[in-house]
């Protein structure tokens, strides 16, 4: 440090110390009651603003990371876990079930292997002839059907000697049911009224 920045120092030294100095005098000098109004509302004003300014930013943080709401998807939670056959014709074709990622794991007749492919509502078609989801499922028509691509791969014989082509899930507070449709265009406008050739049933255990 040279000789000439010596005093300077010095001075902001003596000034970090005479300022909290002068503050306590200056609130001394004042009456009690005066002292910690003005101390309350100092305290009031700078809360406020630090208030102000977190919320701010919280907001600021949370549109700025927040992801995109999927523009289709089903208010039901992710069907995970077994499931048990829940009348004699699914029992006799399949048994339970288990639900393991994008796996339908039959305890009978083997694993469909899925993948996404749109959720869709009750009271949209079905097929060409104009049946509706609901029509099918016994449905509301704004409930929400999960349709899946079935893989190659797949071993479940759920339609005859054949794997189903896609597969539709409808859940509900018990259970889901599991409608099966050949393989072709997917269930919607275009699908074959005869592509339906399974109705299994499944309650949570």
């Amino acid at each position: 440090m040279t000789a000439s920045a010596r005093p300077r120092h010095g001075l902001k030294l003596l000034a970090a110390v005479l300022f909290p100095l002068a503050l306590i005098l200056a609130l001394l000098a004042l009456d009690e009651p005066a002292a910690v109004s003005a101390w309350t509302r100092a305290s009031q004003a700078i809360q406020t603003a630090a208030t102000g300014a977190w919320t701010a930013a919280r907001g600021q943080w949370t549109r700025s990371v927040s992801p995109s709401a999927p523009a289709s998807v089903s208010g039901d939670a992710v069907l995970q876990g077994g499931f048990s056959a829940a009348d004699d014709r699914t029992r006799n074709l399949t048994g339970d079930v288990d639900f393991v990622r994008a796996e339908l794991r039959f305890a009978q007749v083997g694993v469909l292997k899925t993948r996404p492919h749109r959720i869709a509502f009750g009271r949209q078609a079905a097929d060409r002839d104009g049946a509706t989801f609901a029509d099918r499922f016994a449905a509301g028509a704004e409930d929400q059907i999960e349709l899946r691509q079935v893989l190659a791969g797949s071993s479940a014989r759920l339609c005859g000697d054949a794997a189903p082509g896609w597969i539709g899930l409808r859940q509900t507070d018990r259970g889901v049911t599991l409608m099966a449709f050949r393989a072709g265009p997917a269930p919607g406008p275009t699908a074959s009224p005869e592509a339906p050739c399974a109705v299994l049933n499944y309650v949570r255990p």
